[in-house]
């Protein structure tokens, strides 16, 4: 059945192996209502059409099946932060599931991809890879990397220090520490070992770690002057400090 791979070239190869892995990886990092959901788009990345054959358990096995399975995330994921939204096809349908007759307005969600500017590619490559455990993805030249591995991809671009940081406006780019209206919160399992980490890779602590009702947190700066920070959900995570509605202010 697959034998059409011996006679892909490598570029080919590796781009079909990255395909596949993107897809693995959009199944591996669904969350809340959709880790609930039919994933038809995984098998959709092989190259055969083939229906797909699934036997449909009847409501009351179906049901007792989800609870067992919801008891399941209570003993392996005992640590992830709950939420309370209740689920709506419109506004919670997965990206690795759409179903045919979802609504237009899911269809057209926004994806979050995440850019940073660095004037060292290599230099970031490494430190990132090392303190976060990410890994690169796709490369473009000489000038950006796609780093892989935090549930949204992370570009790296280099872009000299003393440059324009945008026509509208006269800043210029610097790589000391500066102020970051935009940062990155990275959570993690255990907040101490992946501090330990990121300062091993050349992570700097600006402040003593926080605990709160919610969690601890670990505010650093990158090589790069970039704040950001390691975040360690306790308790009901955020869950424990909301007022209300589906967000919060963070």
């Amino acid at each position: 059945m697959d034998e059409d791979l011996s006679s892909l070239p490598r570029e080919a190869l590796v781009a079909e192996a990255t395909r596949l892995r993107e897809g693995i990886r959009r199944h591996r990092d669904a969350s809340g209502h959709a880790l609930c959901w039919h994933h038809p788009d995984l098998w959709a990345l092989l190259p055969e059409a083939v229906e797909p054959r699934i036997a449909v358990p009847e409501w009351p096995q179906f049901l007792r099946g989800c609870i067992r399975y919801r008891q399941s995330l209570d003993e392996q994921a005992s640590h992830a932060p709950r939420i309370r939204e209740e689920y709506d096809a419109g506004a919670s349908a997965p990206t690795a599931g759409v179903r045919a007759e979802a609504s237009p307005a899911a269809a057209a969600r926004t994806q979050l991809l995440v850019n940073i500017d660095v004037d060292d590619l290599q230099r970031a490559h490494s430190f990132y890879s090392e303190a976060f455990g990410l890994h690169a993805g796709r490369r473009f030249g000489a000038d950006a990397l796609e780093l892989l591995g935090a549930g949204v991809a992370i570009y790296l671009l280099r872009k000299p220090g003393g440059t324009p940081a945008s026509l509208a406006s006269a800043q210029l780019r610097s790589y000391e520490r500066h102020w970051t209206p935009v940062h990155l919160d990275l959570v993690v399992d255990d907040l101490d070992a992946a501090l330990s980490r990121a300062l091993a890779a050349g992570a700097t602590l600006e402040q003593p770690v926080r605990t709160s009702s919610w969690g601890r947190l670990a505010l650093l700066a990158d090589p790069f002057g970039h704040g950001c920070c390691l975040v360690q959900f306790l308790g009901r995570g955020y869950d424990e400090i909301a007022t209300g509605g589906n967000g919060h202010d963070g």
